[in-house]
Protein backbone atom coordinates (compact mmCIF):
# COMPACT_ATOMS: atom_id res chain seq x y z
CA UNK A 1 0.00 0.00 0.00
CA UNK A 2 1.19 3.52 -0.81
CA UNK A 3 0.98 6.14 1.36
CA UNK A 4 0.10 9.86 -0.51
CA UNK A 5 0.39 13.37 1.38
CA UNK A 6 -0.79 16.56 0.27
CA UNK A 7 0.45 19.66 1.71
CA UNK A 8 -1.84 21.64 4.04
CA UNK A 9 -1.40 24.23 1.49
CA UNK A 10 -3.02 22.47 -0.95
CA UNK A 11 -5.96 21.67 1.08
CA UNK A 12 -9.22 24.08 0.43
CA UNK A 13 -10.24 26.61 3.06
CA UNK A 14 -12.84 23.96 3.92
CA UNK A 15 -11.64 20.57 3.86
CA UNK A 16 -14.13 17.44 3.69
CA UNK A 17 -13.36 14.31 5.79
CA UNK A 18 -12.02 12.36 2.81
CA UNK A 19 -9.29 15.58 2.26
CA UNK A 20 -8.37 15.80 5.90
CA UNK A 21 -7.52 12.15 6.05
CA UNK A 22 -5.94 12.35 3.06
CA UNK A 23 -4.08 15.02 4.03
CA UNK A 24 -3.49 13.48 7.42
CA UNK A 25 -2.70 10.08 6.36
CA UNK A 26 -5.44 8.30 7.73
CA UNK A 27 -9.29 7.17 7.47
CA UNK A 28 -12.34 9.01 7.47
CA UNK A 29 -13.04 6.70 11.05
CA UNK A 30 -9.94 7.66 12.48
CA UNK A 31 -10.83 11.13 11.63
CA UNK A 32 -13.92 10.81 13.57
CA UNK A 33 -12.18 8.89 16.61
CA UNK A 34 -9.94 11.38 16.96
CA UNK A 35 -12.26 14.11 17.02
CA UNK A 36 -14.50 12.06 19.34
CA UNK A 37 -11.29 11.42 21.82
CA UNK A 38 -10.96 15.54 21.44
CA UNK A 39 -7.46 14.72 19.44
CA UNK A 40 -8.34 16.57 16.53
CA UNK A 41 -10.39 19.86 15.75
CA UNK A 42 -13.74 19.99 15.48
CA UNK A 43 -15.28 20.24 12.07
CA UNK A 44 -17.85 22.93 10.99
CA UNK A 45 -20.84 21.48 9.27
CA UNK A 46 -21.75 23.38 6.32
CA UNK A 47 -25.38 21.01 6.26
CA UNK A 48 -26.31 17.84 8.96
CA UNK A 49 -24.07 15.71 6.96
CA UNK A 50 -21.44 17.66 5.86
CA UNK A 51 -18.91 18.22 8.33
CA UNK A 52 -15.46 20.87 6.90
CA UNK A 53 -12.97 21.57 8.96
CA UNK A 54 -10.92 24.72 8.26
CA UNK A 55 -7.36 25.06 7.09
CA UNK A 56 -6.92 27.60 9.27
CA UNK A 57 -8.00 25.10 12.66
CA UNK A 58 -5.67 22.85 10.66
CA UNK A 59 -2.94 24.50 10.87
CA UNK A 60 -3.35 25.88 14.32
CA UNK A 61 -3.51 22.34 15.46
CA UNK A 62 -0.64 21.17 13.68
CA UNK A 63 1.12 24.09 15.34
CA UNK A 64 0.19 23.33 18.86
CA UNK A 65 0.99 19.70 18.66
CA UNK A 66 4.85 21.03 17.54
CA UNK A 67 4.74 22.91 20.34
CA UNK A 68 4.15 20.55 22.68
CA UNK A 69 6.93 17.94 20.90
CA UNK A 70 9.45 20.85 21.16
CA UNK A 71 9.21 21.68 24.39
CA UNK A 72 9.21 17.54 25.18
CA UNK A 73 12.55 17.74 23.62
CA UNK A 74 14.12 20.32 26.03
Amino acid sequence: MTSTTVDVADLPALATKKQVAKWYGCSDRHIDAMVRDGRFPKPIYASVRSPRWRRSDLLAWLDARSESVASREV
